[in-house]
């Protein structure tokens, strides 16, 4: 003792005595390192789970919990800002005690007068540092104590290989944890290229799981997204490539509309001015391309009050509203053609539309004459018109709106007076 005093009389900050404990030299070393008006906490803990913050160390119901320098790094890195406005609830910053996981200064702060940071819960529930809370903290409760200290380290170190949020890392973690559990009573290595090869985790569903035909293929999927993602080696089938989406054909300009309307009535036979004729009309007048412009008959274009309609064909029957500027061509059209069809032609074939266009001569071949650009032109003008995009699906037999992104850059805008207007009026 006499040492000790005459040391710390000469200046010494401490002194401390072999034999030592590492872990104490490393928290003595720290306590000259922190700021000026920290409070010293060195334990937090609350419903049977406690935290040693000097020997990085967590205990639930007596069991030790080692963290790894990964997962104390990870930990420590949670944003320490203060809280605009912390939610008084008795209890709330406790749960965020009861992971046994360090927490950020704010945090155990507020958790000790029974608040939490907001953006702590914000954190929990988005993902990012938050979910790394949830994994460090996860004991699974059907898995032995020594059965789970096996296979921790490596149930954790994958998983927070993820990018994912807190609902998807709940299931993930739940997943891989009995799997690898299972895999100890198989006498399967526990590694990750392993544990997630195609074949142990087929038969993990198959053997050692129970319940439900729907929880279990949950979980089968579960597994499978894993293996791919976190092994290298395991002989995983590639998933297939998405078929990329067809695009919209790009509409025509209001120059080759001219050069189209000018040659229609030039076509070398009265059938082929017919089939064009026809073509043109349903395109820019009704929206119908190759899968319908062939199948419609004169009896099928008729007069309701003040608007005409076709009654359009499968796929996609439905009744489809003239744009006036067609209405009265294609009335004159149906009633010469009556019972047939209003292409002209006699019969049609699957490969009839592509075959009956190729045939109409535009511009001496120079400028195609193509239904689906028709289709995109008649779309265009909608959107221009301010048609409702549901009222436009239905008449377009479309499912979805994606493809009409194809087509904004051709809608001319509003003049910024009428875009005020019209955002004013909604």
């Amino acid at each position: 003792m006499s040492d000790e005093v005459s040391q710390l009389e000469l200046g010494a900050n401490d002194y401390i005595t072999k034999p030592l404990a590492f872990e104490e030299l490393l928290a003595r070393v720290r306590v000259p390192l922190r700021p000026a008006g920290q409070p010293t906490v060195h334990a937090l803990g609350a419903g049977g789970r406690r935290l040693d913050l000097l020997t990085k160390v967590a205990w639930r119901a007596g069991r030790r919990i080692d963290l790894s320098p990964r997962e104390w790094a990870i930990l420590n890195s949670v944003p320490a800002t203060q809280p605009r406005r912390p939610r008084a609830a008795a209890g709330r910053g406790l749960r965020a005690l009861r992971v046994g996981v360090p927490l950020p200064d704010d945090v155990k702060a507020a958790a000790r007068d029974g608040e939490l940071p907001d953006h702590f819960e914000r954190e929990l529930m988005s993902g990012g540092e938050g979910v790394a809370l949830y994994v460090c903290a996860y004991v699974p409760a059907g898995i032995s104590e020594d059965r789970w200290a096996q296979v921790r380290e490596l149930v954790v170190d994958q998983v927070l290989r993820l990018n994912v949020g807190l609902q998807t890392m709940r299931r993930c973690v739940r997943a891989l944890a009995y799997l690898a559990s299972w895999c100890l009573d198989q006498h399967v290595p526990v590694d990750v290229e392993h544990v997630l090869d195609p074949d142990t985790v087929e038969r993990y569903c198959a053997e050692g799981l129970s319940g439900t035909e729907a929880a279990v293929s949950r979980v089968r999927g579960d597994l499978r997204r894993l293996g791919r993602t976190l092994t290298a080696t395991a002989p995983w089938e590639p998933l297939p490539v998405p078929l990329a989406r067809t695009k919209l054909s790009p509409p025509y300009s209001r120059a080759e509309l001219l050069v189209i309307e000018r040659d229609i009535v030039r076509q070398a036979t009265p059938l082929r001015r017919t089939t064009a004729q026809a073509m043109w009309l349903l395109g820019l007048g009704a929206g119908l391309d190759g899968r319908w412009n062939t199948k419609v008959k004169g009896t099928a274009v008729s007069r309701v009050g003040d608007v005409v309609v076709v009654a359009v064909p499968d796929p996609v029957a439905r009744l489809v509203v003239v744009r006036a500027a067609y209405a009265t061509a294609l009335l004159e059209l149906a009633a010469e053609v009556g019972e047939g069809l209003l292409v002209g032609a006699r019969k049609v074939s699957k490969n009839s539309p592509s075959e009956l266009a190729a045939g109409i001569t535009i511009d001496g071949v120079r400028l195609e004459f193509s239904p689906a650009r028709l289709r995109s032109t008649w779309l265009v003008a909608h959107l221009e018109a301010g048609t409702q995009l549901p009222v436009l699906l239905r008449a377009a037999g479309m499912r979805t709106y994606g493809s009409l992104g194809d087509l904004l850059g051709s809608v001319r805008p509003l003049a910024d007076d009428k875009a005020r207007a019209q955002l004013a009026g909604a």
